[in-house]
């Protein structure tokens, strides 16, 4: 039994609380979400537990709402397919919905994927840019930017999915992955994230009042390192929008925080 397998209930209220949230406001979504939806995506999906939470909800939206959407979910893990194909087998009008690239190479049953220096390397060559990235890591260091994994074999793979070209890319992560000193491999960091895409978004879910403040004090001291004040006379292509969002439940609302601006040059470039 893998890791994804045997963690897939770990904190699993706050995975559906995410997946809900990101599926009302966020999936498909091009600016109003009251808006008329897109109806043509490419995803990529990196191993993890979060995602395959937010598939099925996405998922359950499309057919829950009669939407013909034609979307390419891009992925090495091996968990991901099955659930593809339960929604396809069970209503053929979600065949469009649920096509299919799986990255190659050997499987490690470890980690529920596909993951191999060939892999990787593949992913890396491969020319595709992609509307939406799922990320999700091992723990998080909200203070660096920098994400991890535990495994050292998939570390190459992870940064290779997680450096392709996105327009929007979504970072989910359980309240969990703050608790502690983050530990494993650094794989790649939120500027990695932003240099190949418009906008990147970190997800959680609320737990405690001081963590939640300790949170948004550590995400407001990333954006200023990380983002240039935008000025009016930006052109958009040069604007990056870093958000946070950390999912409210029982009486807690929703807490938003939405930045924008150029991405500073890194300090190796001083």
């Amino acid at each position: 039994m893998g890791w994804s397998t045997r963690t897939i209930n770990t904190r699993r209220d706050e995975k559906e609380a995410m997946a809900e949230y990101f599926v009302d406001h966020d999936f498909l979504v091009e600016g109003n979400p009251n808006a008329k939806r897109l109806d043509v995506a490419t995803i990529l999906v990196n191993p993890g537990t979060s995602q395959q939470f937010i598939i099925r909800k996405a998922l359950e939206w499309i057919k829950g709402n009669g939407q013909d959407v034609d979307i390419n979910w891009y992925t090495p893990g091996s968990l991901i397919p099955t659930i593809l194909k339960e929604f396809r087998d069970g209503d053929p009008a979600l065949i469009p919905a649920t096509q299919l690239f799986l990255f190659p190479g050997r499987l490690d049953v470890q980690i529920d994927s596909v993951c191999s220096p060939e892999t990787a390397t593949f992913v890396e060559k491969y020319d595709r840019a992609f509307t939406y990235a799922f990320l999700s890591a091992n723990s998080f260091d909200l203070k660096t930017g920098s994400v991890y994994f535990h495994f050292s074999s998939e570390i190459q793979l992870q940064r290779a999915i997680a450096l392709k070209d996105a327009k929007h890319k979504y970072l989910f992560l359980d309240s969990g992955k703050f608790d502690t000193i983050s530990e494993g491999g650094i794989a790649y960091t939120l500027r990695d994230l932003l240099q190949t895409s418009h906008s990147v978004t970190v997800y959680t879910v609320s737990s405690n009042d001081v963590k939640n403040a300790w949170i948004k004090h550590s995400f407001e001291g990333l954006c200023n390192g990380l983002l240039e004040k935008r000025h009016s006379n930006q052109h958009e292509a040069d604007v990056k929008s870093l958000r946070l969002r950390i999912v409210g439940r029982s009486k807690v609302p929703t807490y938003i925080d939405d930045r924008a601006g150029r991405l500073k040059p890194s300090a190796s470039t001083h």
